[in-house]
């Protein structure tokens, strides 16, 4: 039984609370369990001479859509093995309501451990997390001298095989999630701390989770060394400054060749990566024909706006793999590639390239598809600019100022 199954047979939603849950398993242990079915009428007259709420007489029961709420042969059918539906003789409980009792018990008995699995699995996260925070507390103490210069020469903490950028700003998390048996994710974890470089054997979500971890400390030591007191409105700049660390913080923990190579081909002899893309157009603007080159015309907001060879504007590049927004933009704000970009032949024959709601305005987009290919200058050899620590450090003070 899964974890949804189990939800659905309580009849609550997924993801309630543990009181929630022992609440309606006792009502509806109450309401079908064979020991406490003494004919149907039987037992829902005392409960309403009780004084039980939403109970009724027997001839005027409704079927609530819970097992043992109506007749036996009204009985429904949840749609789960033991659940048929068989008429028996007065005063002997049903098959049905029986089976129904035992889904019930495996249903709770589920959501029981999955709850204590999730406990465990929480207490050990917040003492990683804890465990993180006192390092970072000690590299932010005035006894540490230089103390994250020093670190990036140091080993990461933990067993992970990645290879390290000693000249990232500061070390970050490397986060494992846990499943039980049934594949039910129970939560992530802490194993192991450094400078770290993403590989394919970390789950990207879970780097970026890191990545957000990793700029919300910052932001938090940036604040301890203003001295300034928690009533300040930091709020208000925490979420911009936040996502500017994070995007400068991934250039420094992604090789950008490593994740071009990966998602992207490759040919060797002319050291070129060949990947697709989308030219998001803007309104107004002409569909390009199958073939047409297109060129950068700015970087604005993390947007790569592309023109046509009259120099009008068309669009912006958008990427169908989320990672490229964290490889490819930069390359182009760093100025460390050439690229050449071209829209593909079968946009001119249909000359209907397919709407996109605009996630923000609401408004309606159209999109070709594009081949982007891109190669490193010569003289761009290094695979982390060294500019990136000094524009963290801009942040961080413009951010307490």
């Amino acid at each position: 039984m899964t974890e949804r199954d189990a939800y659905r047979i309580l009849g609550l939603p997924i993801g309630a609370s543990p009181e929630l849950i022992r609440t309606k398993y006792r009502q509806l242990i109450l309401r079908i369990h064979p020991d406490t079915l003494q004919g149907l009428a039987e037992r829902q007259l005392r409960a309403q001479d009780a004084g039980l709420p939403g109970t009724t007489r027997a001839k005027d029961a409704p079927d609530a859509g819970l097992p043992g709420t109506g007749r036996a042969e009204d009985a429904p059918d949840i749609g789960l093995p033991g659940t048929t539906q068989t008429k028996e003789a007065p005063g002997s409980p049903a098959p049905a309501v029986d089976a129904d009792a035992r889904l019930v018990n495996q249903a709770y008995a589920v959501l029981t451990r999955l709850s204590a699995a999730r406990d465990a699995w929480d207490a050990q996260n917040a003492k990683s997390e804890q465990d993180a925070q006192d390092a970072w507390d000690q590299e932010d103490s005035p006894d540490s001298s230089n103390a994250r210069d020093s670190a990036g020469a140091s080993e990461g903490s933990g067993r992970w095989s990645a290879p390290q950028n000693p000249r990232a700003y500061c070390p970050r998390d490397v986060y494992c999630s846990a499943e039980d048996m049934e594949g039910t994710r129970l939560g992530t974890f802490v194993i192991a701390r450094g400078r770290y470089l993403w590989t394919p054997e970390e789950e990207f979500s879970l780097f970026l989770q890191s990545l957000y971890h990793c700029s919300r400390r910052l932001l938090e030591q940036a604040e301890r060394r203003a001295a300034h007191a928690p009533e300040d409105p930091y709020a208000q700049r925490r979420q911009q400054a936040q996502a500017s660390l994070a995007y400068l913080l991934a250039q420094q923990f992604i090789d950008a060749r490593v994740m071009l190579a990966l998602t992207s081909t490759y040919d060797s002899a002319s050291e070129i990566y060949t990947l697709r893309a989308a030219l998001e157009l803007e309104r107004g603007a002409r569909v390009p024909s199958g073939d047409e080159l297109l060129y950068p015309d700015a970087l604005r907001s993390h947007r790569l706006f592309l023109k046509n060879a009259a120099g009008r504007r068309l669009g912006y590049l958008s990427f169908p793999d989320d990672r490229f927004y964290y490889v490819v933009i930069p390359l182009f704000e760093q100025r460390r590639v050439q690229v050449r970009i071209t829209v593909l032949p079968d946009t001119a024959s249909s000359q209907k390239p397919r709407a996109r709601a605009h996630r923000n305005t609401g408004s309606g987009l159209r999109s070709c598809p594009l081949e982007v290919r891109m190669r490193f200058l010569p003289e761009m050899k290094e695979h982390f600019p060294d500019s990136l620590n000094l524009r963290i450090e801009q942040i961080l003070n413009t951010y307490v100022q």
